[in-house]
């Protein structure tokens, strides 16, 4: 009698944690795993970026005073050479220059190719990393959909400091539960948004029909504070700081992901031998026979698209 009692307590237990567990922990969860995880376990084996390079030598010297240092210090430091060391590296510099030479054009071939490289290097700043989490977010979903099953997520945007506050780029990722994440790799963390501050809880609901618009003052504050410790940076984030979610720039980075390119084929191999194994089907998969054979890029057929948009 007492094993029967015990073996329905147990099935009990496991049905109130079935029933009652949070969306929210199991979109965090998925997050960290198959987004941030891996690409921070790629970068993680090289000497960073430039910015992330000077960003740890700038918290090094304010925990070093055991003070904030004002913008205007640190960008003194800066044009005075003090962190030259910190910023000096040609190949990545390279890197960024040919992408930057496409303006606002979107060229998926040209991006790819870049991204690979950086992708081997080990190297990122904060924008790579941005447009990596944005691409491994578009693969997770549409491998997620090719299993026939459904994401967990609404939709992700790039947020991006406004010219003249700071210099920072980073994905907000909105679940089916409601909940707003903050990923970046730059600072290895996925941030449940109302999670930040006790108390105060992120307000912008994001959405595909929204427009470019700078976050309100209350939830500016949310993603300032998580740069904050033990010092800000200041010459990247700091307390004024305000962030605008990019729809559009968005919008771009994943379009470029639907077009057929073997660039991007290169490109997605190598990121699902890599990091990305439950990305079960190959890249070809995705898009119809008249697309061209694999290794052959036809852009001119925008018509064929991965997956379900």
């Amino acid at each position: 009698m007492k094993l029967i009692k015990s073996f329905f307590i147990a099935i009990l237990i496991i049905s109130a944690t079935t029933c009652f567990a949070d969306p929210e922990d199991d979109e965090f969860t998925e997050l960290k795993l198959k987004i941030l995880d891996p690409i921070v376990h790629n970068f993680k084996k090289g000497v960073g970026s430039p910015s992330e390079r000077l960003r740890r030598a700038i918290l090094a010297i304010e925990e070093d005073e055991g003070r904030q240092f004002t913008k205007n210090e640190i960008c003194d430091m800066v044009r005075c050479g003090d962190f030259d060391d910190a910023v000096d590296d040609d190949s990545f510099n390279k890197c960024i220059a040919v992408v930057g030479q496409l303006g606002s054009a979107i060229d998926a071939g040209v991006y790819a190719e870049q991204y690979l490289k950086l992708w081997e290097n080990k190297t990122a700043n904060c924008g790579i990393y941005a447009n990596l989490v944005l691409w491994a977010f578009e693969f997770n979903r549409v491998n997620t959909i090719a299993q026939g099953k459904e994401s967990r997520f609404e939709m992700a945007t790039l947020a991006i400091t406004r010219p003249g506050t700071g210099q920072h780029v980073i994905v907000l990722v909105q679940g089916k539960s409601g909940a707003v994440f903050a990923i970046d790799p730059w600072i290895r963390k996925v941030i449940p948004l109302n999670k930040v501050i006790p108390s105060k809880n992120f307000t912008t609901k994001l959405s595909t029909g929204m427009r470019n618009i700078a976050l309100p003052d209350s939830d500016r504050i949310i993603l300032n504070f998580i740069y904050s410790q033990p010092y800000y940076d200041a010459y990247y984030v700091d307390a004024g700081t305000v962030w605008v979610i990019q729809i559009d720039r968005s919008k771009k980075m994943v379009e470029m992901l639907h077009m057929y390119d073997s660039n991007m084929e290169k490109f997605y191999n190598t990121l699902k031998n890599s990091g990305f194994p439950w990305w079960e089907k190959s890249y070809i998969e995705f898009f119809p026979s008249q697309c061209g054979k694999s290794g052959t890029p036809n852009k001119a057929k925008p018509e064929c698209k991965m997956g379900d948009m």
